[in-house]
């Protein structure tokens, strides 16, 4: 039954705002027909991102992953890190971007999951992203050659101080908090929890500042405010590009395309353990899967 209320609900809506009855029908009837639960089947079998749009049992649903919400704000963000890659001084004009998880149909395969807890049982742990990363690996998503990009209806028990989190080859955006932010500023926070998914930051970078994951100064990978910067590591001496030997590279991520010929992966590296030439502090592994780490 509730599985009819929601269109019904749209479509009344629809009218009553002058839409045609028509108009209104075809609208609901396509957005019905669009919406999945599962991830799809996949253009290619490369590492990529993949989308879900995640709700408590009793969160409102507002259809972002059917209405085009999701889709422009996970396209803008790549489109961002396209350009601001391509301005870090050992990049020589060529930018990278995050490789997304499309359908056949050349959509972006975005997954709707709702679970059968309220928010009040996710926001009782200390850490609610942990509860979600632990919900959606029983549920199945569980690829170790994907990174869940998890956008959450509902904010933490910390309200919009709490804007996302992350371990490695998984992260969380909170809407209500993202939405408290500019346009621009929920790119950036897009991209800023997406970098955090490849193990950034690297301790054998120079300005990493440790265990939260951050790097110092006026770096999309900043702390605090300084974390809503565009610059890519801008001097190429923390985590991008910047050949410091036995320190992984976020450059060389099998994530990003173009991709290099001695990628390496994240998840081999920080899950498995498999760190082959890198020389790192071994007690910061991030979280993967059902444990995030950094913020």
């Amino acid at each position: 039954m509730k599985k009819l209320i929601v269109p019904i609900i749209i479509l009344m809506t629809l009218i009553a705002c002058g839409t045609s009855e028509e108009e209104a029908q075809a609208i609901v009837d396509k957005a019905v027909e669009e919406r999945v639960v599962e991830d799809q089947s996949d253009v290619n079998d490369d590492y990529q991102v993949h989308y879900i749009y995640f709700l408590a049992s009793d969160t409102p649903d507002n259809r972002l992953d059917v209405n085009g919400w999701i889709e422009k704000l996970a396209l803008k963000a790549n489109a961002d890190l396209l350009y601001w890659s391509a301005l870090s001084p050992n990049s020589k004009g060529v930018g990278q971007q995050f490789k997304l998880d499309y359908r056949l149909d050349s959509k972006l395969d975005i997954t709707f999951l709702r679970a059968t807890v309220p928010e009040k049982t996710i926001n009782s742990v200390q850490v609610p992203a942990s509860y979600i990363f632990n919900y959606i690996r029983k549920a199945g998503f569980d690829n170790s050659r994907k990174v869940y990009a998890i956008l959450v209806g509902f904010n933490t028990y910390e309200g919009n101080v709490k804007g996302g989190e992350a371990g490695t080859a998984l992260m969380t955006v909170f809407i209500p908090a993202a939405n408290s932010y500019s346009q621009d500023e929920r790119e950036v926070l897009i991209l800023h929890e997406l970098i955090h998914s490849q193990g950034v930051g690297f301790t054998c970078g120079k300005r990493d500042i440790g265990q939260s994951g951050h790097i110092q100064g006026n770096d999309i990978m900043g702390e605090n405010r300084n974390g809503m910067s565009r610059i890519i590591d801008e001097f190429n001496d923390t985590y991008y590009r910047h050949n410091i030997q036995e320190c992984p590279d976020m450059s060389k991520s099998v994530y990003l395309t173009p991709t290099a010929e001695d990628s390496w992966d994240p998840y081999e590296v920080f899950c498995r353990r498999n760190t082959g030439g890198f020389t790192f502090n071994p007690e910061k592994f991030y979280g993967c899967k059902d444990s995030p780490a950094i913020k």
